[in-house]
């Protein structure tokens, strides 16, 4: 018994899979620009195959990762800077933002009387929340009370509108200094009136003690008077004191009725600027009171024509501003808290211990040799402060198991907080410049992934400093998640505006060492999402220099694949076209992209087939890649094994069979074409399922009735 053998024809005998010879294994694969040249880019393929199987590996995996990451995380940007031009002022490209600072203007640092028109202005926007008569029992019998709560969060109205519920008697309200030490609080109680010190000065060293709240209630009841001292859930009390309630302000719907009262608007525009789309956007970031009197006041100017929906929609964008501002402003405020504000601008939306653990990294950073405190801010408080929250994440793709996220209330906030700090705070840079550096190549994936967004933010703001101290260092390294690392940064750069210079990098790595070819080719097929043509040209020039290294091969032939099925298809199939009618490098490299392409799916259907079933140019495209791959020795047992499949599918959706007739037809040009589909039709995989064979059968009928 003989075996049927697959038909031959002449042009099997020649293999084409080099028309180009390889360089020796001598050859030099550096950076033709030493300015551009790292250290590891002079390793050779034998020095860095240690880890090619591991690292190829999770750099596949890792590609969805990021596109997914991507378009949450920069999706917050946009509003922030926009498409920014190099040279903008300092809130991005043209646009000009003017910085309120709502809802402080009647603060008072020193010791005196609240005018009675202040009083007023704030009972009227005044609101009670469930719990304002327990308070203001509390202080009947106490006579003071301690209120809890992160700054803005509306202490101080409360304050007020306790203070005048608290009886009937008309008193005047004094302000005292913040800076009074805790044992002489009741050195500076004045006869029937109530006093309000707002973020009492107290620290480890001299904390507030029960003993001093009462020697100052037995001022108080002496002088009948009350008190309310207001701190931030950072302050250093004693445990258990009696007089303390953690201070919770009212629903920002509520605050924000209130304060668009006193606008005198009719109702029915009042409850329009209520359930506008923007205003429920930004009631859902959580803002602080204080922020919601500042977009009250830009309501009112909307529901009164001297604003626009867009002004609307941009205050959070302001509010976030704002709040970067205020945080690194205070200049007694903890560095520690800074870096891990900074932290979370970076990995927002990642559980609280991988940011806490990282912003500690850089805090070490910012102080090198300072002791780190280990019982430092608690959990809680430290997110009030940062106007963050945690939220349960049904993300299950990170390299860690927690399932409960932290995130910024306003999304707004975390491009807010990194433009800030690099442009406020240059000596902050190179300490951030460092950590992220750190946090790109050690971390897991997703902070890495974070990090190279991170990067490629601060590069659409500054390019030159993290072109060549960060983005260099990674993609001249030897290992390829560093090298992912500068190739998604470049792609987040490019998509905040930063194009222009994006392009000139990539076309310089393009002539450099390995290590950067690589970096390029790996960009290449992160901006092929964006429609950017330029990602098809610099695979096409790096595909034409011959390399001896197998990770860039191997990285080539995906990334070439990947455009098949990219918003580029279409020019990357007419590429792809004219590289098979070449004598060269290229010519391989099309036919084995088209194979890898071949074998992916969309619902069942090969996608190349869903990409070209109703365009003809499309359609001609597809069986001339088909003849190619197929007549191709290099690449045919590939080629044969993903036609098969295609086969295989046309089980479970019929559609496939009828475009699979068509194919085939169209393919079996010559003869030897035609016989060479029908053994292949003939002689299924073993393990093909039984009705794939019927599919074949009513392939090959058809191409016999042609």
């Amino acid at each position: 018994m003989t075996t049927e053998a697959p038909p031959t024809d002449a042009a099997e005998s020649e293999h084409t899979r080099s028309e180009t010879p390889k360089p020796s294994p001598n050859e030099s694969d550096t950076d033709v620009k030493g300015s551009d040249q790292g250290p590891e880019d002079e390793q050779s393929a034998e020095q860095t195959k240690d880890k090619t199987a591991d690292d190829e590996a999770e750099a596949q995996e890792a590609l969805n990762d990021f596109r997914r990451q991507a378009r949450e995380y920069l999706a917050n940007s946009a509003n922030v800077i926009g498409k920014a031009e190099f040279g903008g002022d300092a809130v991005g490209g043209n646009k000009t933002v003017t910085y309120n600072y709502y809802g402080f203007s009647h603060r008072r640092s020193n010791s005196g009387p609240m005018p009675a028109s202040s009083v007023t202005s704030l009972l009227q926007r005044f609101v009670r929340t469930s719990d304002h008569d327990e308070l203001v029992q509390r202080l009947r019998e106490d006579r003071v009370l301690v209120l809890c709560g992160p700054k803005a969060s509306g202490r101080r109205t409360a304050s007020i509108g306790i203070l005048t519920d608290v009886d009937q008697v008309p008193r005047p309200v004094h302000v005292l200094s913040p800076k009074i030490q805790p044992d002489h609080l009741a050195d500076h109680v004045i006869n029937r009136a109530h006093h309000l010190i707002l973020d009492l000065s107290i620290n480890a060293d001299d904390p507030l003690r029960q003993h001093h709240l009462h020697t100052l209630r037995e001022k108080l009841k002496d002088s009948d008077g009350y008190a309310i001292i207001t701190i931030d859930p950072r302050a250093a009390v004693e445990a258990a004191l009696t007089e303390q309630y953690e201070w919770h302000p009212p629903a920002g719907g509520d605050i924000l009725r209130a304060h668009l009262d006193t606008y005198r608007l009719d109702q029915s525009y009042l409850e329009l600027g209520l359930n506008l789309e923007e205003t429920r956007t930004y009631l859902e970031t959580q803002p602080a009171p204080q922020e919601i009197v500042g977009y009250a006041r830009r309501l009112a100017d909307y529901l009164h024509g001297q604003a626009t929906l867009h002004d609307l929609a941009d205050y959070r964008v302001t509010a976030a501003e704002n709040h970067a501002r205020r945080a690194f402003a205070d200049a007694n405020g903890s560095l520690r808290e800074k870096a891990f504000l900074i932290a979370l601008a970076v990995l927002d939306r990642l559980p609280y211990p991988t940011i806490a653990e990282a912003g500690d990294d850089l805090y070490r950073t910012f102080e090198e040799h300072r002791s780190l405190s280990i019982f430092g801010t608690s959990h809680s408080a430290r997110l009030d402060w940062a106007r963050a929250y945690e939220t349960d994440s049904i993300d299950t793709d990170h390299d860690f198991a927690l399932n409960t996220v932290t995130a910024f209330r306003n999304p707004a906030t975390w491009p807010a907080v990194l433009r800030h700090v690099w442009l406020e705070h240059p000596t902050a840079r190179d300490p951030i410049r460092r950590w992220l550096r750190d946090l790109g190549a050690t971390a897991p994936r997703a902070s890495r992934v974070r990090a190279a967004l991170a990067a490629g933010f601060l590069a659409s703001i500054d390019f030159p400093s993290i072109a060549n101290s960060l983005l260099g260092q990674w993609a001249g390294s030897k290992q390829l998640g560093q090298r992912q690392v500068a190739a998604w940064a470049l792609f987040a750069a490019t998509e905040q505006g930063a194009k222009t210079k994006v392009d000139e990098v990539l076309k310089r790595w393009a002539e450099g060492g390995v290590a950067r070819r690589w970096t390029v080719v790996h960009t290449a097929d992160a901006l092929a999402d964006l429609s950017d043509e330029s990602a098809i040209s610099l695979i096409s020039e790096i595909a034409e220099m011959p390399t001896t290294d197998p990770q860039l091969e191997r990285e080539l032939e995906r990334a070439a694949a990947r455009l098949l099925i990219s918003p580029l298809a279409s020019q990357a199939r007419n590429t792809l076209v004219g590289w098979s009618r070449e004598r060269g490098p290229r010519r391989e490299l099309a036919h084995r992209a088209f194979t890898i392409a071949a074998g992916e799916q969309t619902d069942g259907r090969p996608t190349l087939l869903n990409h070209s079933a109703l365009d003809q140019q499309a359609w001609a495209a597809l069986t001339t890649l088909w003849r190619a791959a197929l007549n191709d020795p290099a690449v045919r047992g590939d080629a044969r094994d993903r036609l098969t499949d295609w086969v295989t599918l046309g089980v479970e959706e019929d559609s496939v069979v009828s475009e699979l007739q068509r194919l085939f037809a169209d393919l079996a040009v010559s003869s030897n074409e035609r016989a060479r589909l029908d053994y292949l039709l003939r002689h299924l995989p073993a393990d093909a399922p039984p009705d794939a064979r019927l599919v074949a059968d009513r392939i090959r009928n058809h191409l016999l009735e042609q």
